[in-house]
């Protein structure tokens, strides 16, 4: 959780409303601050960002069009705009299966083959994401009008 909470922009500061300290709390965060790997991991995404960021086409994305955003809120425009593409992509390959979006993902009414779908996400892309799957087991009277 902190670790894709750094990649969506959190800072490593203790003040307690802040992501990192408001969901597992400040002395844990301060613990976690200290771990060598933790602030390598940190100095990746911010260093990561800046290259991603530089190299963004602006063309490409209107999330730019806000260049006075600070780096952290465009880097989650382009993210977000990654994630879209990846749902349009599945979507154009099980058009029938998928029947919910949500915000990072979908529902669909049969289990669908997942390393397929990442290897076309890849192929529309060109970027290679990892899908999580799972099933969502209902209760069996459960009657929908």
């Amino acid at each position: 959780m902190c670790l894709l909470a750094l990649m969506f922009g959190a800072k490593t500061t203790e003040r307690a409303d802040n992501a990192i300290p408001r969901d597992i709390g400040v002395e844990k965060a301060r613990m976690i601050y200290r771990d060598r790997d933790f602030a390598a991991i940190d100095n990746n995404v911010q260093q990561g960002r800046k290259v991603i960021l530089k190299s963004c086409l602006k063309n490409r994305t209107t999330l730019l069009k806000k260049l006075r955003e600070n780096p952290e809120v465009r880097m989650v425009h382009i993210i977000q705009g990654v994630e879209a593409q990846a749902i349009r992509a599945a979507i154009r390959l099980y058009p029938d299966e998928i029947v919910l979006l949500m915000h990072d993902g979908f529902v669909t009414t049969r289990a669908i083959d997942v390393q397929a779908l990442e290897r076309h996400i890849f192929d529309e892309t060109g970027y290679q994401v990892c899908m999580a799957d799972g099933i969502i087991d209902l209760p069996a009277d459960l009657e929908f009008s």
